[in-house]
């Protein structure tokens, strides 16, 4: 049985300066049945210390580490080690609202019958702690099933560090794929649905999600981006009862498109990777370079900037 309401599970790397002010939200929570487990997954900054330090000092902290393996690898390490009913999951680099575990745990006082996710909005905060605004989990139905008309809809509008997933599902399902080093969580998420369990989204905002103005380099958000169509095809197919391409297979294939249809992706890509980028500079108050991002995402893709400022407002 269960000892705990709550397990926050943490993934750790290279958390830096951010990593202390995390585990303190926790800490500071008003619900108390709850552990804190961290995971550092091969840090090489001072990351490592913070976590055995912060377990010395709270008994409600527990710190393990490993050889980096990836963010999932890292989650199913806390997820073994758990002893609550349900893991609430948590970023290194991100701030809970002291009130996320009771709100999480007086919806669970409802009716939740295969609920096997609960998330909620968060607010973007730059590196430097600064609001630039609200995101808002993007789901058509509240709450979800794949089973309610949704059998083509692939989860991916949530935002990771603020969903508390069921631990019972979690042991069904296998927990994260530890060969998924991008978009672990997308890949969690619709196994999960697609094992029947619904998702619901709570109507508070319980989580500060920090963007970085530290962006890391265009290739590798294109990268991102493109796994994730390569993850929407893999999802497709399991779906159909059809074998996937490997991910080096999907490369190959992609490079024989048609160059409009290129042309278009790198287009839309570029328009999200430039809004990211000038959201971290807004966090950092360099205004030339966030006019100049917000400008070429506008150009690039206008109706993707003005419905996220409209989501904003």
């Amino acid at each position: 049985m269960p000892s705990h309401r709550f397990s926050v599970v943490m993934p750790v790397y290279n958390a830096g300066s951010y990593l202390e002010s995390a585990i303190q939200s926790v800490l500071d929570q008003t619900f108390t049945d709850f552990e804190l487990i961290l995971v550092d997954d091969g840090s090489t900054d001072g990351s490592p210390t913070v976590c055995q330090e912060a377990a010395k000092r709270d008994c409600r902290v527990r710190s393990f580490a490993q050889a980096n393996a990836g963010p999932g690898a890292a989650m199913n390490t806390g997820i073994r080690a758990a002893r609550g009913a349900w893991v609430a999951v948590m970023h290194a680099d991100d701030l809970m609202l002291p009130v996320r575990l009771s709100s999480l745990d007086e919806a669970l006082k409802g009716e939740i019958d295969r609920i096997g996710l609960i998330t909620s909005s968060v607010e973007l905060i730059g590196a430097n702690g600064k609001s630039l605004g609200k995101g808002v989990p993007d789901l058509p139905s509240n709450p979800f099933f794949l089973r309610d008309g949704h059998a083509e809809h692939i989860v991916g509008g949530l935002y990771h560090p603020a969903v508390a997933l069921s631990r019972a599902a979690l042991d069904e399902i296998g927990g994260y794929n530890p060969e998924c080093r991008l978009n672990e969580d997308v890949e969690l998420f619709n196994r999960l649905v697609e094992h029947g369990y619904g998702i619901l989204i709570l109507p508070e905002t319980l989580m500060k999600y920090r963007i970085h103005g530290s962006a890391a380099s265009s290739a590798k958000d294109r990268t991102l981006l493109l796994h994730w169509r390569y993850l929407k095809s893999v999802i497709r197919d399991r779906r159909a009862g059809r074998p996937s391409a490997t991910w080096e297979a999907y490369l190959a294939t992609r490079r024989e498109l048609p160059l409009l249809t290129r042309v278009n992706e790198w287009r839309k890509d570029h328009a999200k990777i430039h809004y990211r980028r000038a959201a971290g500079a807004l966090s950092s108050r360099r205004k030339i370079a966030f006019a100049l991002h917000s400008i070429y995402s506008a150009v690039l893709q206008p109706s993707f900037i003005l419905n996220r400022w409209l989501i904003r407002r």
